[in-house]
């Protein structure tokens, strides 16, 4: 598995793909760094892309929407454009095929394992993040509440309902 993924050349994306390595596509801190990765020959070569975050909001659903524009605006090339299907689809099968768990996990179907988020779309968003010293030795980490969260499912059970755990 690789992260970003951002320097490499034709041979290195074919050697990747041909290997059946997978990666983590973290689209705003490669905008952060001024350095994109080739998602448009990393996406055509056929290797396995999850999503991912590792910085700044640590709302999922706000990456999600900025993986989509800044994808759409950074790689013009050959007609290419990123749509919300192939987006939602790194962030769930993707993952799944990248750690190798496509079969027990990544869709929703009969016999998977399935942990689910229903958002409000009115009101979908991230708390502001704050540091918490809650690690072993103290360690400080930051940690963000969600917004309009309706429902969570977790191995197929309710687990909260409205704010409320059930």
């Amino acid at each position: 598995m690789a992260e970003q993924t951002r320097w490499l050349d034709d041979e290195e994306i074919r050697i990747a793909a041909e290997s059946g390595m997978g990666m983590s596509w973290t689209p705003t801190i490669m905008m952060a760094c001024q350095s994109y990765a080739r998602i448009d020959d990393l996406m055509a070569s056929g290797i396995k892309m999850g999503f991912g975050t590792d910085c700044f909001s640590m709302d999922v659903v706000e990456e999600l929407r900025y993986a989509l524009y800044s994808a759409n605006y950074v790689i013009k090339a050959n007609g290419f454009r990123l749509t919300a299907f192939d987006l939602i689809r790194r962030a769930t099968i993707g993952g799944a095929e990248c750690l190798g768990l496509a079969d027990q996990i990544g869709t929703v179907e009969e016999g998977k394992r399935a942990d689910l988020v229903v958002f409000d779309p009115e009101t979908v968003g991230a708390e502001t993040a704050r540091l918490v010293e809650d690690l072993p030795g103290g360690t400080a980490r930051l940690t963000a509440g969600s917004e309009g969260v309706v429902r969570v499912y977790v191995g197929g059970a309710a687990t909260v309902a409205r704010k409320v755990t059930t």
